[in-house]
């Protein structure tokens, strides 16, 4: 096979994609056009992306300082179950010496005096 007959041969074969390339309702002007659209086009897509970068940046930095204030309250919140466990093992201990004391003496407590665990 030469040449020509090459040459003649894709542009057959090319034909049918120039045209439909070319076609003024689908081809590459049309797809130009629909992204080149101010209400639905690339710009107006990137527009909206910007706006919704911009939210996310927002509420990125909201989750930030609500976990630095989790943290901070976590570490008090330990602070005080460490103290309630001092006062509950404490109020236990005197609970139990009051009981001892009023059992020796023979007092009688009366039941709103009573602790409940």
């Amino acid at each position: 096979m030469d040449e020509h007959t090459l040459k003649k041969l894709l542009d057959e074969a090319l034909k049918p994609i120039i045209k439909r390339l070319d076609d003024p309702k689908t081809g590459l002007v049309a797809i130009n056009q629909r992204l080149d659209d101010p209400k639905t086009g690339l710009k107006r897509i990137n527009e909206r992306m910007e706006v919704l970068w911009d939210q996310v940046e927002r509420v990125t930095l909201g989750v930030e300082e609500v976990n630095q204030t989790l943290n901070s309250h976590s570490v008090s919140l330990k602070r005080i179950e460490s103290k309630m466990e001092q006062i509950t093992d404490n109020t236990s201990k005197l609970d139990k010496r009051v009981k001892t004391t009023e059992a020796k003496l023979g007092i009688v407590s009366p039941p709103e005096l009573t602790l409940y665990e």
